[in-house]
């Protein structure tokens, strides 16, 4: 859960062989801020939240959460850290 006001600030799970998030609000405005961003080609790509939609990440992507406004709602989301099986 996170709060309004909340955010992630960029690291890239290097630690862990995938990483899944999986959003949990029936409804999400970009306005709210919270939306997932990471880096692709030298370039800062953002997702915004969708019920149901999980965003699925390996080979260390850079990514953050953007700060969520101070009147937003409290943005539901399921993370699943995955470790390789030898």
């Amino acid at each position: 859960f996170y709060k309004p006001g909340s955010h992630i600030a960029w690291h890239d799970d290097a630690h862990w062989y995938a990483t899944v998030t999986h959003y949990l609000n029936s409804e999400w405005d970009r306005s709210n801020g919270g939306l997932f961003l990471y880096e692709h080609n030298d370039s800062i790509m953002g997702i915004c939240p969708q019920k149901n939609l999980a965003v699925i990440q390996t080979n260390a992507t850079p990514h953050a959460v953007s700060r969520l406004t101070d009147n937003s709602p409290i943005r539901i989301v399921l993370h699943s850290f995955l470790i390789k099986k030898d």
